[in-house]
């Protein structure tokens, strides 16, 4: 388990405000189970919180072979290349894999954890008899209502949740699914141009039969929905 917590990146608490969209978290549940600060995240909290999610990566990488989907761009003769660190958004920067492309959108609730859940998971950080089964034990029991968003306003069981809103587009995906994004950079020159827009556009066309795809070889596995991004 000492290897794990190595492992193991914690946005600040900062770097968590960006979490998006950001009015499901639920802070009342957070003080009850003595998660929160003052109404907002603690270190406690996200601690808790990437630890449940490198556990919970490793869980959909078993169910859903997410890491050869990753090494299939990483492989692609269109040579896609990854976000450089500073250009990852706070998902990906703490997605807690390996990935160079592919990261989960979810944000993830703990505070839906039982208060025994949440012993045991803290057990788990702190006690190496307890270990990484135990962990993964834990995910694959918890994950739909860790991932599922609550709206706290009239409790609607079930609706399509918007992630994103642009001025021509919008991304969203039901408010109980898997959500997963992929992230490119493009290839310039020295001077801000691309290098080849035929590839480039190549890639636009590859991408999005990459998404279809991934979609449709990985829904109906975890019993929930699951929904592909591309950013």
């Amino acid at each position: 388990m000492e290897d794990v917590l190595k492992q193991i990146t914690v946005p600040s608490i900062e770097e968590a405000d960006q979490y998006t969209p950001f009015d499901y978290f639920d802070f009342r549940q957070m003080q009850e189970k003595d998660l929160d600060t003052a109404g907002g995240f603690s270190e406690k909290y996200l601690t808790l919180q990437m630890f449940y999610k490198y556990g919970l990566m490793r869980f959909f990488n078993d169910m859903l072979m997410l890491d050869e989907f990753d090494k299939e761009l990483l492989e692609s003769p269109l040579c896609f290349i990854p976000c450089i660190p500073e250009r990852q958004n706070v998902y990906q920067k703490y997605g807690q894999t390996d990935y160079q492309f592919i990261y989960l959108r979810n944000n993830l609730f703990i505070e839906n954890l039982s208060a025994d859940e949440i012993k045991t998971l803290e057990g788990c950080l702190s006690d190496e008899q307890l270990g990484f089964d135990r962990l993964l034990e834990i995910v694959a029991k918890t994950y739909q209502k860790v991932l599922l968003v609550r709206d706290l306003s009239n409790m609607e069981e079930a609706f399509e949740l918007i992630y994103e809103l642009g001025a021509f587009s919008m991304k969203s995906a039901r408010n109980n699914a898997a959500v997963f994004e992929i992230a490119t950079s493009a290839a310039f020159d020295k001077d801000g141009n691309y290098i080849n827009i035929t590839n480039e556009q190549n890639k636009d066309k590859e991408l999005a039969e990459f998404q279809k795809r991934m979609e449709e070889n990985t829904n109906g596995i975890l019993g929930i929905p699951v929904t592909v991004f591309i950013r």
